[in-house]
């Protein structure tokens, strides 16, 4: 079966003029058995933010109503990332707002806004609804009508990522935002600790598992994640362990 991947047609005025198409060359399927499925990854850029149409399709069969299938994709100027920094000389949002925003020569997709952590106490769930990510950084603690903002933004499909540090209040992330697994952080906390060093100096500091968020760092034939140095971190206690038919995934571990 010869398999034509998307025909990308760009999107130009009004009108509905079509400004551009990209054809590509067509993919060879070995074996494609009746009911069964097989997936290819195609990769597209396209040039400028708007609408634009993504179609592919099978050569001529008996059957020619399921051989072109086409969608169209609107791709706006970028996805807003909220960034919250409880560090009082808010170095941290400088560093994580440089990284989505180095300069116009590397556009990221990823427009950061920064607010500090009152902002998640009054904020409404609508508003707080337009952000694709929330990352907080070194928070200390957070009010109650903060942690329900936050807990209905992931109910409802959104992101957080915690990011540790020197201000973290670790009892309060255990007992109020971990609360026995029923809060949104993912594991209790014990204390910081310092990781040995290796006995094989050969040996990576972080090994990384299948999961969407390590992909990119996994492709090149020398990983940029594997020369990650860790020097301290915050660990679990040591009779904790994911419970059975938890939601939890552990995405990496460190070497010890």
């Amino acid at each position: 079966t010869i398999f034509s991947p998307p025909d990308v047609i760009v999107a130009g005025d009004s009108q509905g003029a079509w400004q551009t198409v990209d054809e590509f060359p067509a993919t060879f399927i070995e074996e494609l058995a009746p009911g069964a499925s097989v997936t290819h990854r195609i990769q597209v850029y396209f040039p400028q933010q708007g609408p634009h149409i993504v179609e592919a399709e099978l050569p001529d069969d008996a059957v020619l109503a399921d051989n072109r299938r086409w969608v169209v994709i609107d791709f706006p100027a970028g996805e807003t990332a909220l960034i919250v920094d409880g560090s009082p000389d808010q170095q941290n949002a400088y560093y994580v707002q440089n990284a989505f925003q180095p300069g116009e020569q590397a556009r990221t997709g990823i427009l950061p806004e920064v607010k500090p952590p009152a902002y998640l106490r009054d904020v409404s769930p609508a508003e707080l609804a337009t952000y694709r990510s929330i990352y907080l950084l070194d928070i200390d603690r957070l009010d109650d009508s903060a942690i329900r903002n936050l807990e209905q933004y992931v109910a409802a499909g959104g992101g957080v990522a915690f990011f540790m540090g020197p201000n973290c209040n670790l009892r309060f992330y255990t007992e109020r935002l971990y609360r026995l697994g029923e809060g949104l952080f993912p594991l209790p906390l014990e204390r910081e600790d310092v990781l040995p060093p290796p006995i094989d100096e050969r040996a990576v500091d972080i090994e990384v598992f299948e999961h969407p968020v390590f992909t990119p760092l996994l492709g090149e034939r020398n990983p940029l994640v594997y020369t990650v140095n860790v020097e301290t971190f915050v660990r679990p206690p040591a009779t904790w362990k994911v419970p059975a038919g938890s939601t939890v995934f552990v995405a990496a571990r460190l070497r010890n």
